[in-house]
């Protein structure tokens, strides 16, 4: 069996990984690599994830991005791991039709035609 590396098309010459920017949420007074210190802080979090959670896919992966950088600095907040469940849990079932069908066509194109990308 060969393993094969995923064949992407090409990304342009940016860097296509964006690190979270804080400064909007500093300037507010929201650390997100921590669980909130205040009233205040902890009653924006929660009005600003529930905002999020309501804005449809823009804001599941707004929420999704945003869980993933919290515990890539070492801490995920229970209010954040608490709304990235559940966008995930109302994100599965569409984004599983979507695998899916990804992988049928994928498989349809190889047994066809081979490579999908040159």
């Amino acid at each position: 069996m060969t393993i094969r590396s995923f064949n992407a098309p090409k990304p342009n010459t940016r860097s296509t990984v964006v690190p979270l920017k804080v400064s909007a949420f500093a300037k507010r007074g929201i650390d997100w690599t921590r669980n909130p210190e205040s009233e205040r802080e902890s009653e924006l979090r929660e009005a600003y994830l529930t905002y999020e959670a309501s804005r449809g896919s823009n804001g599941t992966l707004a929420i999704l991005v945003l869980a993933w950088e919290a515990r890539r600095a070492g801490l995920l907040p229970r209010d954040l791991e608490i709304a990235e469940e559940y966008v995930a849990t109302l994100a599965s079932p569409p984004l599983r039709a979507h695998r899916d069908d990804a992988l049928n066509a994928a498989e349809a194109q190889l047994a066809e035609e081979g490579r999908l990308w040159t």
